[in-house]
């Protein structure tokens, strides 16, 4: 008799996802009637996730499973899926620009390997590699990918053309930017989302308003958490601390925009946040 065991796992691209200051949009929200549409649009963009990533301009994607619990959100792809590795970069990229215009920023990893992925349930060792990216590496408001998880992505999709593809390896590195942090001696990429509002939005004008939105989320993140803002003086160590880390989500936030904005020279001195408190 046999002993082996039909294994539940598939090979998948997965995407771990949380987003980041919800409670406090929701504590704002409490005397604030646009904040509670703000809250309640945010949502509705989390829940109807499965929806808009099935039927848009990339047509159906088959196989992809999408589950939402709390405030994080877990999305996966058959690797063996057209296009899939292109497919998770830019509709986790058009995740982060919906859910920014709103005021929401998020943090994730993205992992390649085993998983079992239905309509109740996720779990696997490709699950837990992409929370750890996003609980123990990414740390600030980006979304990772580690260098061999890149790297197999493109030689399955690409390199070794398995199967066909609309999408060539340039397309790939083009939604992505090489970032300050390593881990287990290789590389860690981010998505470069702020490279890609045009694609959410129709019109030049939206593009504006969307920048205008955006940046006036960091703006007030940056004057809200700042070390620099004598009001911290009544806060307790904890509570400075946890300012701090705060800040410094929305400091390297400052940081990335001011560093796109500035490719645009035309519009730099507009969009441009001031790097010293208060912040304008």
């Amino acid at each position: 008799m046999s002993n082996s065991i039909e294994s539940l796992y598939e090979k998948r691209i997965v995407a771990f996802i949380d987003i980041l200051g919800f409670e406090a949009l929701i504590k704002d929200s409490e005397n604030n009637r646009n904040n509670q549409k703000k809250v309640n649009t945010a949502l509705d963009i989390v829940y109807s996730i499965k929806e808009y990533f099935a039927d848009d301009e990339y047509g159906t994607i088959t196989g992809m499973k999408v589950m939402t619990f709390s405030d994080s959100i877990v999305i996966s792809l058959p690797l063996d899926k057209k296009d899939a590795l292109f497919l998770m970069l830019i509709h986790v990229i058009r995740l982060q620009l919906k859910l920014g215009f709103v005021g929401v920023v998020v943090r994730g990893g993205i992992a390649i390997g085993d998983l079992y992925h239905d309509n109740k349930k996720v779990f696997g060792p490709a699950l837990i590699e992409a929370y750890k990216l996003e609980s123990q590496i990414a740390i600030y408001p980006r979304v990772i990918i580690k260098e061999n998880t890149l790297k197999q992505g493109i030689e399955k999709t690409i390199d070794k053309g398995l199967y066909g593809h609309l999408y060539d390896k340039a397309d790939i590195l083009g939604l992505i930017m090489i970032d300050d942090i390593e881990s287990e001696n290789q590389y860690v990429y981010s998505l470069d989302f702020l490279r890609f509002i045009c694609g959410i939005c129709d019109t030049e004008t939206e593009e504006k308003l969307w920048k205008y939105e955006f940046r006036k989320f960091i703006v007030l993140n940056l004057n809200r958490y700042s070390i620099s803002n004598t009001k911290s003086e009544l806060l307790t160590a904890r509570e400075k601390r946890i300012r701090r880390r705060k800040f410094d989500k929305y400091r390297w936030l400052l940081k990335y925009w001011n560093q796109v904005q500035q490719e645009n020279a035309d519009e730099f001195e507009r969009f441009k946040i001031n790097k010293r408190y208060p912040y304008k």
